[in-house]
């Protein structure tokens, strides 16, 4: 029988390394990160500073059941 904290653990379907096939894997740790900067077009002397570079990174660490 699982465990009150296993229960609330979100799970996610997906290709494990070792087992060679999909399975489930608990998800156990989740970070993300974001970003932006404004982008300089040398040809776009109107609109200078007017464009935006966003980004985001996840890393999710998983655990196979």
């Amino acid at each position: 029988m699982a465990s009150d904290a296993e229960s609330k653990t979100k799970i996610e379907k997906l290709h494990c390394n070792q087992c060679l096939h999909q399975t489930n894997h608990f998800v156990i740790a989740e970070r993300s990160h974001r970003g932006s900067e404004p982008i300089h077009l040398a040809y776009d002397d109107e609109n200078n500073n007017q464009y935006q570079m966003s980004w985001s990174y996840t890393y999710t660490m998983l655990e196979c059941c």
